[in-house]
């Protein structure tokens, strides 16, 4: 008879792809511990502002697709309206080119194409939704500084000195996740060699709810609208040095960048700054362990799926452990997590390998290469069903088969 382990799933990494798999495993008889280690990652904070733009700097776009599997988790009912800020259209077009494409949600018959949201805003209401049961652990400012795999179990030993075991630990800490490097899951880097520019920025025109993206010859530049008509979140991946610029500087090289589509930036928030890589794992499973989110793959930003992807993971091995409950298999086993490695890995690989098209596509200054562009661009916008079909991709494709946990 195997020892019984403490956990039945232990996560490491309270970030968004882990409290979902959180959420998603919840008030089904789990015995689950959640670690990470930040000291204020497992806490609600009352008296920050939800919605508050300038509290924080980190955005994603939340597809409908996504949307439609946080409702699923019982999280996104629980996001205040001021946390929210959808948009109608989206506009793509390239530098010193009349060719542009643009999305109107009226033209999909859905109410909007995404939403834009604080990554604090949704991690706080993901944890909020976690806390409502008892089935939990919460580890805060604790880490995993070894593992051992011992029949089905996995043995941790923490870095305060403790140790505990689980049938199941998932690793989501991010790209530099300690869990990959300590399963000895090897992990393919390709540096971008540029920096993503993160900042909230205040401009002389209302965004009027459409996400803008213009593409550089030195890297995409995103205006993501923000519940005030007039604030925006940019995320502009270049190759130029900006970090020294004052912000009157800054301002005035974002606002040419942008060919002034919004008029001029009166406003900007401190700016973060951090290099681009993408990242891929060959595995996503071995016995007794899984990879979600960024500790499974780091795609470019340009797209804004980072966050979609890791949900989706997530989703995917909660439906993939409480399938495993009701069939009375082992959690950890290579063949149980088998499922969830082929379905998540083939879908982040499509969607890394289109937008590594993209980027290189438009990075090219090869004069046919431009044309086509143009006339890609063109025929796009023109061609109504064709650009539904792209429109429906980027939502994430609403109306995906539900996740249903109630076995």
């Amino acid at each position: 008879m195997s020892k019984q382990s403490d956990y039945d799933v232990v996560i490491v990494g309270a970030g968004i792809a882990g409290l979902a798999l959180v959420c998603g495993l919840i008030d089904k008889g789990l015995r689950i511990a959640i670690l990470d280690s930040n000291p204020k990652a497992l806490t609600i904070q009352p008296d920050r502002e939800i919605g508050d733009c300038t509290s924080d700097l980190r955005v994603s776009a939340i597809t409908l697709g996504s949307q439609q599997l946080l409702e699923q988790l019982q999280v996104w009912q629980k996001l205040t309206k001021t946390a929210l800020s959808p948009f109608q259209g989206m506009e793509i077009w390239e530098e010193t080119s009349a060719s542009h494409l643009f999305f109107n949600a009226a033209d999909t018959g859905q109410p909007h194409l995404g939403t834009i949201i604080k990554n604090s805003d949704l991690q706080t209401t993901l944890i909020a939704q976690a806390k409502h049961t008892h089935d939990i652990d919460w580890f805060a400012a604790e880490s995993v500084a070894a593992i051992q795999n011992q029949n089905t179990l996995t043995l941790l030993s923490l870095t305060s000195g403790a140790s505990i075991s689980t049938r199941l630990l998932v690793g989501a800490d991010g790209a530099q996740s300690c869990v990959r490097q300590l399963a000895g899951i090897q992990n393919k880097v390709w540096d971008y060699q540029q920096r993503a520019i993160i900042a909230t920025v205040q401009t002389a025109l209302a965004h009027e709810q459409i996400a803008r993206q213009i593409f550089l010859a030195t890297g995409p530049l995103a205006f993501l609208p923000l519940a005030d008509p007039r604030l925006s979140s940019i995320v502009w991946s270049t190759t130029k040095e900006l970090n020294t610029l004052s912000d009157e500087l800054f301002c005035l090289e974002l606002a040419s960048a942008f060919e002034h589509r919004l008029g001029s930036i009166t406003w900007t928030s401190p700016r973060l700054s951090f290099p681009l890589k993408a990242q891929q794992c060959e595995q996503y499973i071995k016995p007794g362990i899984a990879l979600i989110g960024d500790a499974a793959h780091v795609i470019h930003p340009l797209a804004g799926q980072g966050a979609n992807l890791g949900i989706a993971d997530a989703v995917c091995l909660a439906k993939t452990i409480l399938e495993a409950l009701e069939k009375q298999r082992a959690i950890g086993a290579v063949y149980t997590l088998r499922r969830y490695e082929r379905e998540r890995r083939f879908h982040n690989r499509l969607m890394s390998g289109g937008i590594n098209l993209i980027k290189h596509l438009f990075a090219s200054s090869n004069p046919i290469l431009k044309g086509t562009r143009n006339f890609g661009l063109r025929s796009v916008d023109k061609i109504a069903w064709l650009k539904n079909q792209f429109a429906y991709y980027g939502m994430g494709k609403p109306g995906i088969t539900p996740f249903n946990p109630s076995f």
